[in-house]
């Protein structure tokens, strides 16, 4: 449910009462060059760069976010960070060896920094502020069950249709919303629904803002490069260089109160959710052995899987689970596994520890000529190839992510999804007879990587199944994998190998959940096993099982040049008509997984899967399919041209364009 509130930020900006944004940047670069001799050129500067805009740091300390400390997190309530000693120190050399001005090596290493985006602005500032009508969601259900809509001027609003068939509440949800909006807007300013101090919770599963750490840093990058440079007759230039770049400080999201943590079981909590299942199976409001035992067996339907007997679903819809599941990351303090403090909910906190490494060989090859060959009458060619290793602790760090452990977030670590091994591009322009001038740029690059992970169950119970690291998080990595594992060290031809290790030694094992309920003397490992609480078996490949795909486009430019003055005289020289057609993809090439719709790394064995997918699936899904790749033409034919989307099918584009 949206509150009906679209600004993020209590400033006035362009006409609006709210919803703009403060940035008043401060930058400087300074820097000097010595002809150490007349072959050799060393060059040093010094940038220096203040952003206040990036953090929200201009506000106070938030005590009511020091409810979320504890042993592992201490003063989040602290204001912000606000990088004021970001200076990038840089240092080149340029080395002509034989003093003839055709060859020349360089070195270089800078420091540099880069700016968080301005989202992390928009999902921060308005939990921080106690007043004011800002964006604001509410999750009035989860899973069939009801949760109560905590307004900002206090009471709840308790829905009614939970549960039921969607379609047959429409109605009911709409009127439930407006009631929910209504009650917001008459709340006023004075009271801000979306403040942590009100909602007790920040993460993507309650309130999908996430704070900012207090001990931010600007996301930085040291680079190193060395290459040669070599010209070959009057118009060939052949380049070679490698470049290391380290990336630190950008921003990982971690739960600072740990819902879902098995470490953190409340065995209380735990007995009375037992009891309860036990006793709607027939078998006493008892939590022995014997009861449970019972539920297992009983006759009677599960109302939330159809089957006879007790399964973990019944279970943890009674609160044996998590607080991010049972409590969609609210205060759970009836659940088994509320977090380190119950009374409040997750807090998936932004900090500075992202790291990633990139390792590239870049060789280019651009060339310049007057009349290379009979009827051209020049001739612009640069072509290069990339050789590349891009590592990273999550799959795409252009956005904010979660760890993937809370626990141990620097635990994973491998190729990254921008990470493709070989680029090769070519690029040409050609002045031909008759005015007419044709360029063309081609593109190969092999196949990013794909992460691969259980399948989560969708239902309460997940962390007994797919949280192997024990952190509360679900639909973990597959463990015996990395980030970026699939067609990197796990190939798509042997994916049937890593399946069928993986069912031989880590399928049907207790979670850390699981284990903290064996340990506690609640359940017998037995019994989880029958409940269905053991991590799940994966299905196997099918033959001709396919990975993410290579992409491959050739695109064609042609313009004819007329001076009109030519034809009409009385026009000046400077008035100049040229038609021109752009072909993208001329070749049609079947370019599978465009950006937005690869693969999934998901091992759930249906189309779209890294383990359900065969070439006649990348041509078309089943209908039934939940998840699906396929080719960019059979996803949104025709709806982009191909300036705005990479590898597109076929497309062409007429204009012409007038210049006086």
């Amino acid at each position: 449910m949206g509150n009906g509130q679209g600004f993020f930020t209590e400033i006035p900006q362009f006409g609006l009462p709210a919803g703009g944004q403060f940035d008043s940047r401060v930058n400087f670069y300074v820097g000097d060059g010595w002809k150490i001799r007349h072959n050799l050129t060393v060059t040093a500067g010094l940038h220096y760069a203040r952003d206040p805009g990036r953090a929200d740091s201009d506000l106070p300390v938030i005590p009511a976010i020091a409810q979320f400390n504890n042993q592992f997190f201490q003063n989040l309530q602290d204001k912000v960070n606000l990088p004021s000693k970001n200076f990038g120190p840089q240092i080149g050399l340029a080395w002509d060896p034989w003093g003839t001005g055709k060859t020349v090596i360089r070195a270089g290493a800078g420091l540099y920094y880069e700016n968080a985006i301005f989202n992390n602005v928009l999902f921060d500032r308005p939990a921080r502020l106690t007043q004011g009508l800002f964006f604001g969601t509410a999750a009035p259900c989860f899973l069939g069950s009801t949760i109560p809509v905590g307004l900002p001027a206090g009471g709840t609003l308790n829905p009614d249709f939970c549960g039921a068939a969607i379609g047959s509440v429409v109605s009911d949800i709409a009127a439930f919303q407006q009631q929910y909006q209504a009650a917001v807007i008459a709340a006023g300013p004075q009271a801000n629904g979306a403040f942590v101090g009100n909602t007790l919770a920040e993460g993507t599963q309650s309130t999908g803002d996430q704070l900012i750490g207090p001990d931010y840093r600007s996301p930085r990058s040291v680079q190193i490069n060395g290459g040669i440079q070599h010209q070959f007759g009057h118009g060939t230039v052949l380049t070679a260089d490698y470049v290391r770049n380290i990336a630190t400080h950008y921003l990982i999201g971690l739960d600072t109160n740990k819902q879902g943590d098995a470490r953190f079981l409340n065995v209380a909590n735990a007995q009375n959710a037992i009891s309860a299942t036990n006793a709607q199976f027939g078998c006493g409001t008892g939590f022995s052995a014997a009861s449970i035992d019972c539920a297992i067996n009983s006759p009677n339907i599960s109302p939330n899987t159809g089957n006879r007997g007790a399964s973990i679903v019944d279970y943890a819809t009674n609160g044996l689970d998590s607080g991010t599941s049972f409590a969609s990351g609210g205060p759970c303090p009836v659940c088994a596994f509320p977090g380190v403090n119950p009374n409040v909910g997750q807090n998936q906190m932004l900090f500075p520890i992202g790291r990633s490494v990139y390792n590239g060989l870049l060789v280019e090859l651009k060339s310049n000529l007057n009349h290379p060959m009979p009827g051209v009458k020049r001739l612009n060619l640069i072509a290069s190839y990339t050789l590349s290793r891009f590592d990273s602790m999550v799959q795409d760090q252009d956005f904010v992510n979660n760890a993937i452990d809370f626990n141990n977030p620097l635990h994973f670590f491998g190729p990254s999804a921008l990470d493709r091994t070989h680029q090769v591009s070519v690029g040409g322009v050609m002045d031909l007879p008759f005015a007419t001038r044709v360029a063309f740029a081609t593109h190969w690059d092999t196949a990013p990587p794909l992460t691969l992970f259980l399948p989560s169950t969708g239902q309460p119970g997940d962390i007994f199944s797919t949280d192997v690291t024990g952190d509360g998080t679900t639909g973990d990595v597959v463990p015996g994998s990395n980030v970026g594992a699939f067609d990197r060290s796990i190939k798509h031809g042997s994916i049937n190998k890593f399946i069928s290790n993986y069912n031989s030694t880590a399928a049907n094992q207790l979670t850390p959940a699981g284990q903290a309920l064996v340990t506690a003397g609640l359940f017998t490992s037995g019994q989880l096993g029958s409940l269905g609480a053991v991590t799940p078996t994966l299905p196997l490949a099918p033959p001709g099982e396919v990975g993410v795909a290579p992409l491959f486009t050739f695109d064609v430019h042609i313009n004819w040049e007329i001076k009109m003055n030519k034809m009409l005289h009385m026009l000046p020289e400077s008035v100049v008509l040229e038609p021109q057609i752009a072909l993208y993809n001329l070749f049609n090439f079947h370019n599978y997984d465009p950006s937005g719709n690869t693969l999934t790394g998901v091992l759930g064995g249906f189309p779209g899967s890294a383990n359900g997918t065969t070439a006649h699936d990348q041509n078309g899904c089943s209908s039934n399919s939940a998840l699906c790749t396929g080719r960019t033409n059979l996803i949104t034919p025709g709806s982009s041209s191909g300036v705005n989307w990479y590898a597109v099918p076929r497309q062409a584009e007429f204009g012409v364009r007038l210049s006086f």
